[in-house]
């Protein structure tokens, strides 16, 4: 059966990333555009999606269809946009994307809840806090290694280019980005605008934040979404002022100084002080004019806590300490004081002493005071601590020697949850130096008396001892029955004195109220949460403490707090309108509203009829609450469309549940997942173009081979392969063309039906016939054999002479590649006709008998002219060597330049090759210009190369002109010759020549005078 998808339906489609971060925030706002610019570097698919509450965030999860979500946001230990990390593992417990990348603080916190199983997701985290920059590089890392186990090569290829990117940026910017993972100094951690407490301390602490976050915008350790920026970790800040007022008698010296101290983690320390000294030097009489009075006093304060980001960022203190301190201190010039006072010769001889011996004689008195007060929020703890002292120092120097003694008394009361101390210290001392001119003598002692009560000494009886601290004298516990060395006799966190004068509870009974909690988690747990232990929630007069169920819901506050921890102050304490006990009653959590994580509320399922213990009522795999709100599915019918699938099945087949053809391909999903192993969310599952319908049920196809002729027959294909008859073509591109998927050469010519459908070369042509037609020019010649012959198998003429291949081939003889077999100027074809129209068999047809066809001869009739030239030149026919049968062939009267065509080109009534026999000239009508044609000279038995054939000096022509006989040269037969007698003669003696004499030829007796 077909593996069931948990996400992305295609493997073999582009897979895209969404990229989710925080809004408002610019800094997130822009490594997200950051990411998504080299994501499209690469031609990988991305998308940016800003998000502002948590309900945006489960829409956006569960709706996403992309391969990988990215995640940036501000995160806490606890989560993320106020939420829990619980809830985010519920989104993407439910979600189709398949991978989730949180590059963001904490996120590791999201582990715990995938111990089980994350439902075929992967999730990658990050462990505590996270540099913004190295967030960056991380998601790009991140969505670069798992694309490059893409099926796609194309995809493993664009995510190996951008992870080698990577890797030459963190090479370039090494040092920088290990400064950063070793010190963040962008952590995603947001500066609170508000202490979070209430009154007037809470009003002391705001005026602090405020005054820190003014100096870390200052000094650019705040960004402008109010992060804190780490460029050092931790920030530690350092300031002091010194200013003086005042002057002349009166002057004024004033320090102030501020510290602070703020580490990534969120942990922090922020102190100030102020001191103020004050000195008098005016003259106030005789004694007042030596007395100078120093005062001097400070203040300071000290704040341990943390910067919490969840649900909302506000501040967790943890101690709180403050102490001011005074002195006063009077000087005393005794000597000025007796010479002030003693009369003027007294005061001379004092001078005079001074002068000689340098006496100097000096004192001051000293008293002063502190009180600090130092909280424990962790412990709810206070000490207080209360010093006080005085004492006096005398002066006297003469000469080279210097006597010095004084006497100091302290006093310190320190009060604690712990007991009460009290230490008294005294200590005297006296010292003398004496001056030498190479060194200087000093002797100096001194002595101390220190005395303490503490609980644990036994002088403290006399102070009505509290053995324990717990607030209550011993002798008081002893007869109450408590313990008085312990100071929480009955171990429920509350001192004994604490519980008879605060809160009214038993202090010998750890639960006074019988509800199952001690008194001192109960009052702890009432004070965390905002509450008076002393209030009273249903208002049954009982004190909160003393009540053992304070919200009157059925539930001993005891079994609310420690068992089902829900809030004993409340009667439906997650607000899911079913009352604590009610929900206890029928098993569900009363402090979750969806009980069983299903997305539904407990009242709703509750009264719907569904179980609200069990996420998946009808036990489909799908909870109950993504069935109702998000699939629409029935949460009571694990088959809601009834097509034999579980709800769930389909949504792990990525199937629609409310369909029971999802993809629409006319077949059941039940039939496509356990009968055909089809995907029934694709109507086509191998992506072949050609649906599942069509390949199980076939389709038909029309095809002519060379076995069964004409065709038409049913065709099938394997919906699971897109190639089924393994030839590289996909099915759907044979169903295209009408091939046979199930077959690599579909009409059985010898040629696959790759080679027919993607071309075959033939020398520098590529044909492409028709993989359902063996003869696809239809010439009489398979498409197979025309490649062998190198002909092409779809045009039937492949050389164009007008005549089919399959003609040439098996009729003629003529070469089917060359429109002109025989080379004599004539295409084959006109060829073919010409013998046709002549009533020849052109396949057969020898006119020379030289063995050699006409058509594939030359020189048909072998008169030395090519048929070409006979044709389209001389016109002649090609057939015969003499066209006009006068006896010359063809090629001599070519050359002689007589006509072909014309068997007495002359017209002298001689053919032209009888007139080459007797030596006539075919081309004179009279070759011998007798003025006879040589034809009538022949047939008249004259000689037509003969002028004059009876040798009688007239030419034949003019002896038949004149009557004579051309035969005879004495016509008259009186021995005078024709020609004498036409063309005159002369009669000569020895003596004498008389002459010309013109007779006439055809008579004896020209003059008839009887004498010849």
């Amino acid at each position: 059966m077909l593996a069931p998808l948990t996400s992305y339906a295609n493997p073999n489609a582009p897979p895209s990333i969404t990229i989710l971060y925080e809004e408002p925030n610019e800094s997130l706002r822009t490594i997200s555009n950051n990411i998504h610019a080299k994501l499209s570097e690469y031609n990988i698919a991305s998308e940016i999606i800003g998000i502002k509450s948590m309900g945006e965030l489960q829409r956006a999860i569960i709706l996403s269809d992309s391969y990988i979500i990215l995640y940036v946001f501000h995160g806490s230990e606890e989560g993320i946009l106020g939420g829990s990390w619980r809830e985010v593992a519920a989104y993407i417990e439910g979600s189709n994307p398949k991978h989730h990348i949180l590059v963001t603080c904490h996120s590791d916190s999201l582990a715990k809840y995938f111990e089980n199983g994350s439902n075929g997701h992967f999730i990658y985290v990050v462990e505590d806090e996270i540099d913004i920059k190295i967030a960056e590089i991380e998601s790009e890392a991140r969505a670069a290694l798992v694309l490059m186990g893409f099926p796609s090569a194309l995809i493993r290829s664009r995510a190996r280019s951008l992870f080698d990117d990577l890797m030459d940026r963190v090479v370039e910017e090494f040092p920088e980005i290990l400064i950063r993972m070793l010190i963040p100094k962008e952590p995603l951690l947001k500066f609170p605008e508000k202490s979070g407490f209430s009154g007037p301390a809470g009003f002391i602490a705001d005026m602090i934040l405020s005054l820190a976050k003014l100096y870390l915008q200052l000094n650019g350790y705040l960004d402008d979404e109010g992060n804190i920026v780490f460029p050092i970790d931790p920030i530690t800040i350092n300031q002091e002022l010194s200013l003086d007022f005042g002057g002349g008698e009166f002057p004024l010296n004033v320090s102030i100084g501020y510290s602070m101290s703020i580490s990534s983690s969120g942990e922090f320390t922020m102190g100030a002080s102020v001191s103020v000294s004050k000195q008098q030097t005016g003259h106030l009489g005789k004694i007042m004019n030596v007395i100078g009075t120093k005062v001097s006093g400070s203040g300071e304060f000290e704040i341990e806590g943390l910067l919490a980001d969840n649900p909302v960022p506000h501040v967790e203190f943890r101690s709180f300490v403050f102490k001011i301190s005074f002195e006063i201190e009077k000087s005393l010039d005794i000597k000025e004081i007796i010479r002030s006072v003693a009369p003027g010769g007294v005061a001379q001889i004092i001078d005079k002493i001074q002068e000689y011996v340098g006496l100097e004689i000096s004192a001051s008195i000293k008293f002063g005071g502190s009180f600090q007060v130092f909280y424990d929020f962790t412990k709810d703890t206070t000490e207080l601590t209360v010093s006080l002292w005085f004492g006096t120092e005398l002066s006297v120097e003469i000469a080279i020697v210097t006597f010095s003694a004084g006497i100091t008394v302290r006093l310190d009361f320190k009060f604690t949850p712990a007991g009460n101390y009290f230490t008294a210290t005294f200590v005297a001392y006296a010292g003398a130096e004496v001056d030498l001119m190479f060194t200087t003598l000093e002797f100096h002692g001194e002595f101390k008396l220190k005395w303490s009560a503490e609980p644990s000494d036994s002088e403290g009886e006399q102070m009505n001892i509290d053995s324990d601290n717990d607030g209550l004298p011993d002798s008081f516990e002893e007869s109450i029955g408590t313990d008085p060395n312990n100071p929480d006799t009955d171990s429920d966190g509350i001192p004994d004195g604490i519980e008879i004068y605060e809160y009214r509870t038993d202090p010998k009974i750890s639960d006074s109220d019988n509800d199952n909690i001690a008194d001192g988690a109960e009052r702890n747990w009432y004070e965390t949460h905002g509450c008076d232990p002393l209030g009273d929630v249903d208002g049954d007069g009982a004190p909160n403490i003393l009540d053992n169920d304070s919200d009157d819901d059925g539930v001993f506050d005891g079994d609310e707090i420690l068992l089902y921890h829900s809030d004993p102050l409340i009667v439906d304490s997650d607000g899911d309108g079913l009352s604590d006990g009610l929900e206890i009653g029928i098993g569900t959590n009363p402090v979750l509203s969806d009980s069983d994580d299903d997305l539904m509320g407990d009242l709703e399922e509750y009264q719907c009829g569904l179980d609200p213990t069990d996420n998946d009522t009808d036990d489909d795999g799908i909870r109950d609450g993504v069935e109702k709100y998000i699939i629409l599915t029935d949460p009571l019918n694990n088959d809601t469309d009834g097509d034999g699938i579980k709800d769930g099945d389909e949504y792990a087949y990525l199937a629609d549940p409310l369909l029971n053809d999802t993809d629409s391909d006319n077949i059941s999903d039940g039939d496509e997942i356990y009968i055909y192993n089809t995907y029934p969310n694709m109507s086509d599952s191998d992506s072949d173009n050609v649906t599942d319908y069509y390949e199980i049920f076939g389709w038909e196809i029309t095809i002519r081979d060379n076995i069964s002729g004409l065709i038409t027959k049913t065709v099938y294909s394997n919906p699971l392969l897109n190639d089924t008859d393994n030839d590289n073509i996909s099915d759907g591109l044979e169903k295209i063309y009408g091939s046979d998927p199930g077959t690599e050469d579909t009409d059985h010519d010898g040629l696959t039906d790759y080679e027919e459908i993607y071309g075959i070369s033939v020398g520098l042509n590529i044909y492409y016939p028709d993989p359902t037609d063996y003869d696809t020019d239809g010439d009489g010649i398979s498409d197979y054999q025309e490649i062998i012959d190198g002909t092409n198998p779809t045009n039937g003429d492949t050389d164009g002479d007008g005549l089919l291949d399959g003609i040439e081939k098996n009729g003629t003889g003529t070469n089917a590649s060359d429109r002109d077999s025989d080379d004599d100027g004539i295409i084959d074809g006109r060829e073919y006709e010409y013998l046709s129209d002549r009533g020849l068999n052109p396949n057969i047809s020898d006119s020379d008998g030289d063995g050699l066809k006409d058509i594939l001869d030359n020189d048909s009739d072998n008169d030395g002219i090519i048929d070409g030239d006979e044709i389209n030149r001389y016109f002649t026919d090609p057939l015969s060597n003499d066209t006009d049968n006068d006896g010359l062939g063809d090629l001599q009267e070519i050359q002689r330049g007589t006509d072909p065509l014309n068997s007495d080109s002359d017209g002298d009534g001689l053919l032209d090759g009888f007139e080459v026999s007797i030596s006539t000239d075919p081309l004179d009508v009279d070759t011998d210009d007798d003025g006879l044609d040589d034809g009538f000279e022949y047939n008249n038995s004259l000689d037509p190369t003969n002028s004059d054939c009876d040798g009688d000096i007239l030419l034949d022509g003019h002896e038949l002109e004149i009557g004579t006989d051309p035969l005879n040269s004495d016509s008259d037969l009186d021995s005078l010759p024709d020609g004498w007698e036409v063309n005159g003669f002369n009669i000569s003696g020895s003596l004498y020549m008389i002459g010309p004499f013109y007779t006439d030829p055809l008579y004896k007796d020209t003059d008839g005078d009887g004498l010849l």
